[in-house]
């Protein structure tokens, strides 16, 4: 367990330090590629969004809290929400506590999203990826579709902050539920790029 923790420690760095010297997300104005940049994830108002894996209630810690001992942000928020999901009904999306958080920290470096699991695990259709990005044409009852959507309404509402994800790893042969975890993490990847 600590050698696959270690592993899956190691990629979510990763992940973090991508966020930090590319680009992510699109402009708010003119839905291009936006150019924000970080010569250091230290000293950066970081917020989390996402499910129970960022929220972490077992251990009170997760993910924002054991990168902030490594990074040592200027102020790190664990925004993330027990079942929450990318698509599904409005008031448990993942996008509520980013809208609602919008105000209270207009400051923020750095969004790190983080979701899927809970799509593959209730079933949600997972969609396509809309031709040419076009907000206005994606589907959100589909997990593609609300990933888009998502995305580009973060990006429009920190639009001084990069935003990031973390994709989830692979459930393949977990003998659940998430057997098809797979072409969930595929897709989340592809829109991503």
């Amino acid at each position: 367990m600590k050698k696959f923790l270690k592993r899956a420690l190691a990629v979510l760095v990763a992940v973090l330090i991508l966020a930090s010297s590319l680009c992510f997300g699109v402009g708010a104005e003119d839905n291009t590629v936006s150019q924000k940049k970080f010569k250091s994830l230290s000293g950066l108002k970081v917020i989390f969004f996402g499910d129970s894996i960022t929220r972490a209630k077992s251990d009170g810690r997760g993910w924002p809290a054991r990168l902030n001992d490594m990074y040592g942000f200027r102020e790190c928020l664990n925004e993330g929400v027990s079942g929450a999901t990318i698509a599904g009904e409005a008031g448990n999306r993942i996008i509520t506590p980013v809208r609602n958080c919008q105000k209270k920290h207009p400051d923020t470096d750095l969004v790190i999203l983080h979701g899927g699991t809970n799509d593959a695990w209730q079933g949600f259709p997972l969609g396509e990826i809309s031709e040419g990005f076009d907000v206005k044409n994606v589907d959100i009852s589909t997990t593609a579709g609300a990933l888009e959507y998502l995305l580009f309404h973060t990006k429009r509402m920190y639009p001084n902050a990069g935003v990031g994800f973390i994709v989830n790893f692979k459930f393949v042969g977990a003998n659940s539920k998430l057997d098809n975890m797979q072409n969930y993490v595929d897709t989340i990847i592809a829109i991503l790029e």
